[in-house]
């Protein structure tokens, strides 16, 4: 891990604050933030590639899902300062979540259905992506950002 490489990281870690209730809550959050990355990572992607194997045509699915991730990064800027990073974070995932099952378990005799669900998993989706970025840059403190190697990760 890149992480353990970085000087400041490892003192702070290892030597001052072993035991103390920050560095344990910095461990868990850290270890929650890699989940969340590979959550929305899976999600996002698994959507745009699956635009074209969704009902209808192949070019207008796949504008549509092109199309939809201004407004999730829109969604995402004007929500996060009033209600939070967090809490939008996870209404989004959440949200993306239950779209997404319920894309999968829809009928198949309703043919726009699957991509209207896509779309808005995929605004979802876009919205969380966008978040995550903001969100791990400010979950460390300045020094560990800026120091070696970790610079290139936010």
């Amino acid at each position: 891990l890149d992480i353990l490489k970085s000087k400041p990281l490892l003192i702070r870690l290892l030597v001052k604050e072993v035991v103390s209730k920050r560095s344990c809550h910095q461990l868990i959050c850290f270890k929650v933030n890699y989940i969340n990355w590979t959550v929305i990572n899976l999600c996002y992607y698994g959507l745009t590639m699956n635009s074209v194997n969704l009902n209808g045509n192949t070019f207008i699915n796949t504008m549509l899902g092109v199309m939809i991730e201004a407004p999730g990064y829109l969604l995402a800027m004007l929500t996060m300062d009033r209600w939070g990073r967090k809490p939008i974070l996870v209404l989004c995932q959440l949200g993306s979540g239950v779209v997404c099952i319920a894309a999968g378990l829809s009928p198949t005799n309703i043919p726009y259905l699957v991509p209207i669900l896509s779309c808005v998993g995929k605004l979802l989706t876009s919205a969380a992506f966008s978040l995550i970025y903001l969100y791990t840059a400010e979950m460390f403190p300045t020094e560990v950002r800026t120091s070696d190697g970790l610079n290139s990760k936010f």
